[in-house]
């Protein structure tokens, strides 16, 4: 019976596999031609950014036998934004489980992902942000391109853990990008993502236990500039207490009295400092 169970597994991860690389490339064969007909007057990229959410996120979903995804909170994002969007990040599915929240982000993103055929071009179409983990976050480069979104009234997703929790628990989160809210004045918004660490693991490639997975992605309440003043760690702090405290009640846990867990970058505030000043 535990042979069965295997091998079902192993069939549906290869479903689940193909299903998502089938909608990626209907989000790529419906974006190019978007693109290109749309880039003159779309300096905000949100055609292309459309396509990924229609394909890549409600009809994937909505077609996946194995994986159900609910969104709650949706009324937090009403005002239109911009807004720092940052989500715990447990697996490769957080962006496009984020592609379901119904608010148009720009994703932060390593820059080997925009090196891969198809999809890194993909990406940049869409005003995606790459990022270089050598380099403190956020580099002059990606704090520009950061600010360029924001000017335009586009939101910016960002995984303040700066890589995926190996157990599915909240890691450490880096200050850098806080500190661009801070300059910038822009409201943050917590995301918190369950579910999706089961469904592909850090450093596996076969689900976990069950084939069968729910999401559940809660956007909580805003936090705006005038709660957070010119504190960068208070806002950091603040951003991480509140989604481990949505994915304790989404376990059924009692909540953490530890307090969060900063990485700090100093040399993001130099690089901070030089943007705006530029």
């Amino acid at each position: 019976m535990k042979f069965v169970r295997t091998i079902f597994r192993w069939l549906a991860t290869a479903f689940c596999y193909h299903h998502v690389m089938h909608w990626g490339m209907w989000s790529m064969l419906l974006g190019l031609p978007a693109h290109l007909v749309t880039r003159w007057w779309d300096p905000r990229r949100r055609v292309p950014q459309a396509c990924a959410i229609l394909t890549w996120g409600k009809l994937m979903f909505w077609t996946n036998p194995f994986w159900s995804i609910r969104v709650t909170g949706t009324e937090h994002l009403r005002a239109g934004g911009p807004f720092l969007v940052c989500c715990n990040h447990q697996s490769l599915i957080d962006s496009l489980a984020m592609l379901m929240i119904k608010h148009q982000v720009k994703f932060i993103s390593h820059e080997k992902v925009f090196k891969a055929p198809l999809l890194g071009p993909y990406m940049k179409w869409c005003g995606y942000v790459a990022v270089d983990p050598k380099n403190p976050f956020p580099d002059p480069r990606v704090a520009r391109d950061i600010k360029h979104w924001w000017e335009l009234n586009e939101s910016v997703c960002r995984y303040p853990e700066g890589t995926r929790s190996s157990d599915g628990e909240l890691q450490p989160f880096k200050v850098g990008g806080f500190r661009l809210a801070r300059d910038a004045g822009v409201t943050v918004v917590p995301v918190a993502i369950d579910g999706t660490h089961p469904i592909l693991p850090k450093g596996r490639f076969t689900f976990e236990r069950s084939v069968f997975h729910r999401i559940h992605v809660r956007i909580l309440p805003p936090i705006t500039a005038e709660e957070y003043g010119d504190d960068a760690i208070g806002l950091c702090r603040k951003t991480h207490d509140a989604i481990e405290e949505a994915l304790d009640e989404m376990r059924g846990r009692e909540p953490s009295t530890a307090p969060a867990d900063l990485t700090l970058a100093p040399q993001a505030e130099a690089a901070s400092k030089r943007v705006a000043n530029a």
